[in-house]
């Protein structure tokens, strides 16, 4: 089987080296931004703190809620099949997600950042109820290195393309910053699908509750005027607690990262070429397979060794006023992702998991537009498709999805407030 990360890895390295070759051609530069250090009366320097408000609301469409293989897409539009086959009334479905977010941060006259965020985001499906569910996320943000000199234009804000803008705001190309992300997010129970108990030999419903935490380290690497590059290092630890009927799935999850992202300034919008490789570790609650229960042996194992490219592309426009940004961005990025996973059980009587590989990919495109200083506007698609090298098994109903092709596309509209809620001196 050819490696599907090898042409991958030479269009990441050409876009590294060859995107932003045409603005650089460009003669005009970007005039330097200016900032003064608020200062009180007695001319002191002071503390900004800041309170963010964010309420915005999304829809949807996703043609595959499940991500059902082609053979159960099929028997489920039949319409024959065993009653405790599927739960849904609908393959696919329109999801409406409302979210809020809330962040409170405090600048000191160093500049070095700090903040706190709270994220609440809830997926309601309009014609599969059994599938809504809620996400809930706890951030902190510290910038660790004193990033006063020279202040220039810009940093970008980016996170996942369905659900935030992006954002421009102020930044020090002439000084190295490092930054700590710290998050902890929780994931009340949800549904997943009709699968088989070994324990019992029936179908049952399958739902998980989830949680996990992750932390992120970023150092840029270098002091350019208009170019300049950064490193990423990640950790990301996940639980996935499984009703009681799938105990043998409960499992914890591992993902260390480290990308590579260029960033390239022109007169009037920003370029971002990054690459990140990703490795995961997936393990089951082995304890719990090869016990004996009332159906037979529990032959259901979920641990896997992963890896994966992860390619960003993107150009942001921004616009000034006096010499500073307005901190509002138009901007468009397409994400390309492909990964493998080799689940590792040496079990054969494991008949959905054993020597099997899967591999996968996705393309997200995702476009930000501020309507307004207070409103922005959010479009996105991506398409993510997976393949397993396992020949099917006459009379065998796989346990995992499998093979499968997913699209969705959506809009999000979003407000924005922002208030400086105090002032007090710097210590």
């Amino acid at each position: 089987m050819h490696d599907p990360k090898t042409p991958l890895l030479l269009l990441s390295i050409l876009c590294l080296l060859a995107l932003p070759a045409t603005v650089r051609a460009q003669e005009t530069r970007t005039p330097p931004l200016t900032y003064e250090v608020e200062q009180d009366q007695e001319g002191e320097s002071v503390v900004e703190k800041r309170f963010n408000l964010r309420l915005s609301a999304g829809i949807e469409h996703d043609d595959n809620i499940l991500h059902l293989r082609d053979e159960a897409i099929a028997e489920f539009d039949s319409g024959i099949f065993a009653p405790d086959r599927f739960l849904i009334n609908s393959v696919d479905d329109l999801i409406f997600s409302p979210r809020l977010d809330l962040l409170y941060s405090s600048t000191p006259e160093t500049r070095r950042r700090t903040s706190f965020g709270l994220t609440a985001v809830a997926y309601q499906y309009g014609d599969n109820s059994i599938k809504d569910y809620e996400r809930y996320q706890l951030r902190f943000e510290r910038d660790f290195s004193d990033v006063r000199p020279d202040l220039r234009d810009l940093e970008l804000i980016t996170e996942d393309l369905k659900s935030t803008r992006f954002r421009i705001r102020r930044a020090f190309l002439r000084a190295n910053r490092s930054r700590l992300r710290l998050s902890y997010t929780f994931g009340p129970e949800r549904y997943v699908g009709q699968l088989v108990d070994d324990d019992a030999g029936v179908r049952a419903s399958a739902r998980v509750e989830s949680d996990g935490w992750a932390a992120q380290y970023l150092q840029r690497l270098d002091r350019g005027d208009q170019s300049r590059w950064s490193l990423l290092l990640g950790l990301r630890h996940d639980e996935y607690d499984y009703n009681a009927e799938f105990d043998e799935r409960d499992s914890d999850r591992d993902r260390y990262e480290i990308g590579l992202n260029r960033y390239h300034l022109s007169d009037d919008a920003y370029w971002l070429t990054g690459l990140t490789f990703r490795f995961t570790e997936r393990r089951s609650n082995t304890a719990l397979i090869g016990t004996q229960g009332p159906g037979g042996t529990i032959q259901d194992d979920l641990s896997y060794d992963g890896e994966a490219l992860v390619l960003r592309v993107g150009r942001y426009s921004y616009r000034m006023k006096g010499g500073r940004s307005l901190y509002k961005s138009t901007g468009l990025v397409l994400r390309v992702e492909v990964g493998t996973k080799d689940y590792i059980t040496d079990n054969p009587d494991d008949l959905s998991h054993f020597l099997r590989e899967d591999d996968y990919w996705s393309a997200a495109l995702g476009l930000n537009y501020p309507l307004t200083n207070d409103w922005v506007l959010h479009l996105w698609a991506e398409y993510a498709t997976q393949e397993t090298n396992l020949e099917p098994v006459e009379g065998f109903d796989r346990l995992e999805p499998s093979d499968f092709e997913n699209v969705v596309f959506g809009i999000r509209i979003s407000y924005y407030f922002s208030k400086k809620t105090e002032r007090s001196k710097a210590k």
